[in-house]
């Protein structure tokens, strides 16, 4: 908060701390500076940044403990890298960005660059894995749906606001949110 104070900038993602993570973020998605993905984007910069830390740390993502936060912070930046239509893998190249940021300040971090490479990039390859087929159940489901969904008054059978749960097989996925309109 010092530095965004210093240099003027209404939030720390403004300022150099972030910059170079958000300008590549921008570049691979494509995109400007828009609201929208704004945050997508802000989640990213943070979400790599702290996993880089952990990783120099020797913090390995896992279903336990710290390792189960640094797991969660890695997945949802991919998630969000997703929306934003980045492709492939994207999370190690940011960490590189965020070491050469930083190594001044935290030497460790140029001397386990490799180790936070792999880590980040093994964890990236598992959840990609992992969206591929939740991706494909789901749509395949909405597609078994869709054959069955009557249409009234141009709008779908489903009522807005409702948790929608579909068994698919591997367990149940909650879709959905509550709506404004459900709360009157």
């Amino acid at each position: 908060r010092f530095a965004m104070v210093l240099q003027g900038g209404k939030s720390v993602y403004d300022t150099d701390l972030f910059e170079p993570q958000i300008t590549q973020i921008r570049s691979l998605a494509g995109i400007g500076t828009d609201k929208i993905s704004e945050r997508s984007v802000r989640i990213i910069a943070d979400h790599v940044r702290a996993a880089t830390f952990l990783a120099s740390d020797g913090l390995i993502p896992s279903n336990v403990e710290a390792g189960y936060v640094m797991r969660r912070l890695i997945r949802r930046a991919v998630a969000h890298g997703h929306l934003l239509g980045i492709e492939g893998y994207f999370i190690s190249g940011l960490s590189e960005t965020v070491v050469d940021g930083f190594q001044e300040a935290y030497p460790n971090l140029t001397q386990t660059h490799s180790v936070i490479h792999q880590i980040l990039e093994d964890e990236e390859k598992k959840f990609g894995h992992v969206l591929k087929r939740g991706l494909s159940e789901l749509e395949k489901y909405f597609f078994q749906q869709s054959q069955n969904t009557i249409f009234a008054n141009e709008a779908l059978s489903f009522q807005i606001g409702e948790i929608f749960r579909a068994e698919i097989g591997r367990g149940t996925v909650s879709i959905g949110t509550t709506s404004p309109l459900a709360r009157l």
